[in-house]
C-alpha cells in the first residue's frame, strides 16, 4: 500500500544535507531509512513520529500532512464544538432577548479555547 500526502516529508527530507539526515531521524527517534519510507509512501508514520517529525523540521512538515486520518485539531485544541442548549420558557414574552422559541433550543457554538464561553455557560447555570 501506498500513503499519500507526503510530498512536503519528501520534499523537506531533500533538503536535509546527507551528512545529517542521521542526526535529524535519531532526533525523531528512528533511523533515516524509514523516514524515508514514510516520504516515499511506503509506510505509515506512528502518531509520535509524527509529532517528532513536526518538532524536528520546524514546523515544515505538519502532522495533518503526514497522517490526515489522525484528529489533530482535537489533540491540539484547536476544534470548535456545537452545542445543544434549550431555551426556558420566560413567563413575560416581551421580556425574552432571544428570538428562538422556547423549548425548540438553539445553536451555541463554542470555541472550546475561549474561557469567556465557559464562564457563561457556568454563570447560567448558578440561576
Amino acid at each position: 500500500m501506498v500513503y499519500t500526502n507526503l510530498m512536503k516529508l519528501k520534499d523537506y527530507i531533500k533538503t536535509i544535507p546527507l551528512e545529517e539526515r542521521d542526526v535529524f531521524s535519531a532526533k525523531c527517534g528512528t533511523s533515516f531509512a524509514h523516514i524515508r519510507n514514510i516520504a516515499y509512501g511506503y509506510k505509515k508514520s506512528g502518531e509520535s513520529l509524527c509529532i517528532n517529525i513536526e518538532r524536528e523540521s520546524g514546523g515544515t512538515v505538519k502532522c495533518e500532512e503526514l497522517r490526515p486520518d489522525v484528529d489533530w485539531k482535537y489533540l491540539r485544541g484547536t476544534f470548535t464544538t456545537f452545542k445543544l442548549e434549550t431555551t426556558k420558557p420566560s413567563p413575560d414574552p416581551e421580556a425574552e432577548l432571544s428570538p428562538a422559541t422556547p423549548g425548540i433550543g438553539k445553536m451555541l457554538i463554542t470555541d472550546t479555547s475561549d474561557r469567556r464561553n465557559e464562564e457563561l455557560r457556568n454563570s447560567d447555570r448558578r440561576e
